[in-house]
């Protein structure tokens, strides 16, 4: 195989036996497959090869499935930026990440209102500051 400058074609140089095993060693394999390295500024994790810095997710994605068409991101189903299982991960336009990220923000984002509401020592439920009852 020639090196067209794809991640597959990366990973298939560089990730022969021992580095293959350096990666692999750097996941916890539950449910969502947990990077336990280190991470960029963004939450993801991050593996080098060959000096270059790529997202664990990615790399996961081409030793597993196939590269990555062009002009696709790998979008975390599960919303874990740290997973690298790729039944958790869907090759996706960049419009649809971005949108689907934004979902999950407003997601969190609700949540932790939900968690504001607090109780009393009664148990009466009180509503947060800022929101009627």
């Amino acid at each position: 195989m020639t090196d067209d400058g794809s991640l597959v074609s990366v990973v298939a140089i560089s990730l022969a036996g021992v580095k293959a095993r350096r990666f692999w060693s750097k996941v916890d394999c539950a449910d969502c497959w947990e990077w336990t390295a280190c991470t960029d500024g963004d939450g993801y994790g991050r593996f080098n090869i060959g000096g270059r810095p790529w997202r664990a997710h990615r790399v996961s994605w081409a030793l597993l499935v196939q590269d990555l068409p062009k002009g696709l991101y790998v979008d975390h189903l599960c919303r874990n930026r740290r997973c690298v299982n790729p039944d958790h991960l869907e090759p996706v336009p960049p419009v649809v990440n971005t949108k689907r990220g934004a979902l999950a923000s407003i997601n969190r984002s609700l949540r932790g209102l939900r968690r504001g509401v607090g109780h009393d020592r009664a148990g009466s439920i009180e509503a947060p500051v800022g929101i009627a009852a």
